[in-house]
Formats: structure tokens, sequence, C-alpha cells
């Protein structure tokens, strides 16, 4: 198998296939077994992909926005896939001793997992005998079954081994949630948008003008059933799921809490370690119409978001991907008993070349 491939998608393969899954040792030999057995350049793997068990829309169940470790025991909000072909929607499952007991559970998650990718096709692999003729017999059916399903996968498409995920999007001028591009650092989301072709970072905002924004936040993560904010200034920015549907919701803490945290480290800085205090939460206001009406009248409230938020992909590089089109804040909800500014997802791709560049407005 000689693959013609640049090295961002080298190391990116090399990752995927050394990962070592602790306790794990027959899936390890069955993912590899796989992918050298299929000897197909085509064919993207992903190992311990991450999935989104409460969101139903095509491709963004598969962020991993709250940068959940991927050693991590699965929950009723998130699974891994042993092994994942996303231009095919198959994945392989192998079964240690411990799937046998929990059956409910594993068709549970598997309609989970259906919901976030339509079409969905899982193929589970029996490890727990340790019997090398029967795991090899089910391996040589998987790649079987890999090979049709491919074969019968309309308009396939390659993986593009010999350019960077940002050559893509800068080739296809379009941004689509179900085709997966991982920016590795807001550099490269600049030069999407027409900005400077040397390294050239921001902050979180990217002003397009008054109607476009590009908006690359840092999404909380959720903590024994609560939200924590992921950054210093303590604001919340969450994906809710409803249904088919997804939402993000932002939220900002009370100036009160802010400035009370900010009192307590500067005190701590001139006290010894064992005598530091520990910092309060941060509390989060009741908002009202009022607050809903001020928020978009802002400029920046007011402006479509072209969401690409901070992720960490299935292999562990972290970077950003696009999320979708977001509305201005459209009302108020509460989620986890914190009220939320809500923008409402217009549609889940983007084409460049409808949008204003940085390159235009000389903002690069």
């Amino acid at each position: 198998m000689t693959l013609m491939m640049n090295r961002e998608n080298f190391e990116y393969l090399v990752a995927c296939l050394s990962r070592r899954t602790k306790g794990k040792k027959y899936e390890n030999y069955v993912i590899n077994r796989i992918w050298y057995e299929l000897a197909d350049p085509e064919l993207k793997p992903v190992t311990q992909q991450y999935v989104n068990r409460k969101i139903g829309s095509d491709g963004a169940g598969l962020l991993n926005y709250a940068n959940v470790a991927n050693d991590s025991e699965e929950d009723p909000n998130h699974a891994f896939i042993d092994l994942y072909f996303p231009q095919l929607r198959i994945g392989v499952e192998c079964d240690e001793s411990h799937h046998a007991k929990q059956i409910s559970q594993d068709a549970k998650r598997l309609v989970d997992i259906k919901r976030a990718i339509p079409k969905y096709q899982e193929i589970r692999i029996d490890v727990s005998s340790g019997d090398p003729v029967r795991i090899e017999k089910q391996i040589s059916d998987a790649v079987t079954q890999i090979r049709h399903r491919k074969a019968a996968t309309r308009g396939f498409h390659p993986w593009r081994v010999d350019k960077s995920d940002l050559e893509i999007a800068l080739e296809s001028r379009r941004l689509k949630v179900s085709d997966d591009l991982l920016f590795r650092h807001n550099g490269d989301v600049k030069k999407i948008f027409g900005g400077s072709q040397r390294p050239s970072y921001f902050s979180t905002n990217l002003d397009l003008n008054s109607d476009w924004k590009v908006w690359c936040p840092t999404m909380a993560s959720l903590q024994r059933g609560e939200l924590a904010s992921t950054n210093s200034m303590g604001i919340i920015n969450v994906l809710i799921a409803d249904g088919d549907k997804y939402m993000i919701g932002e939220a900002f803490p009370t100036d009160e809490s802010v400035h009370q945290r900010k009192r307590i480290k500067e005190l701590n800085k001139k006290r010894p370690k064992e005598e530091k205090a520990p910092l309060p939460p941060f509390r989060y206001p009741e908002l009202s119409e009022n607050d809903l009406a001020k928020k978009q009248s802002e400029d920046w409230g007011s402006a479509n978001r072209i969401v690409i938020p901070r992720v960490k992909d299935a292999i562990g590089r972290k970077g950003f991907q696009f999320l979708g089109l977001f509305s201005p804040p459209a009302r108020i909800e509460n989620y986890l008993g914190i009220d939320f500014f809500i923008f409402n997802l217009i549609k889940n791709e983007v084409d460049l070349n409808k949008i204003p560049s940085l390159a235009d407005t000389k903002q690069a």
C-alpha cells in the first residue's frame, strides 16, 4: 500500500494506528489487522471516535468540543467507536468479555450512535475467547463487509492524503460539518476567511463586517452533571441538543462574582501556599427580555455567527472544527440551572464565496 501523503496526514495515520487503549490488547491488534488487510489508501481510519449521544444532526455529534478524554469511561452522554471509517459510516467494535453482561446498554448505545451518525453500520468482533482462528475469521469477514460498503457508497470521496484540511477548505471554498476538517490553530481559520498567508492569530472573535462574524469559542465541559467554564472569564458556551437540532447557549457571570474572584487571586499572590484561599465559583444572573434586547442591539450580538469551536479530535489533536452557521441571539433559555442567550442553528454548511472576506475589509 503506497501512500503519497503530506506530513500532517502521515503523522495523523501514525498516531491513529499506534494508539494503545489501556487493558485492550486485542482491540489494538484487531484495528491494525483490519487496516492492513484492507490495504486501501482511499479510506480514512479513525480510532476511538468520540460520539455525542445527545445530538442527532449529521456531523455535529462527532465533534469533541468538550475535550472528553479518549480513555474515559463511556456514559449516557458520550461513546467511543473502536475503529470508524467516516466516508462509509461504518464502525468496528471489539467485544471484550464484559460486553456480554451489558446487552441492553449496548443496544441503547447503538441507537444513540445511529442518531448521531445517520445510516451508521456496526460490525462487532468477539475477542473474549482469545481463539485466534475465530478472531481471524471475524476480521476477514469485517474486511469483506467494509469493502462491500465502500462499493455500495454513492458519491464516495477518497481520503485526500495529499492535502491538509486547511488546503482542502481553501480549494473547495466551503465549510460543512460532516466534512470533519480540523484546523490546527486559529491562524488557519483566519486564512480561510481571506486573512494573511503568514500565521496571524486572534483571540476568539473575527469580524468580517457588522452582519458576519467568525466565532471560535471554547465550549464548556460537563462535570458531574454541572457545567464548568473553560476560560478564566467564567463565560460558558454550551451546545444544547434538541432532537435533530442543536443550538448554542452563552452565559456570562455576574460582575460581582468576577470581581470577587479577582480580589482573592490578588490576595493569594501575597500568601504562602498553605494559606491561599479557594476561589469561589462564578455565579450567573437570571436574564430578562431587557437583557436579550440589549444583547441583540450590540453589533456582535446582531451578526450571524460562523462558529468554529476549539475541539479535540479522536487521536488527541487539538484544533478548530466548523460547527455551523448560527443566528444572532434569539431568546433566553434555562439549561442545567443557568440562563443562556440562545443562538439557533441556521445551516450546517457555508459557501465561502457568498460571505465577506477579510481581504475585502482590509483587516488581514
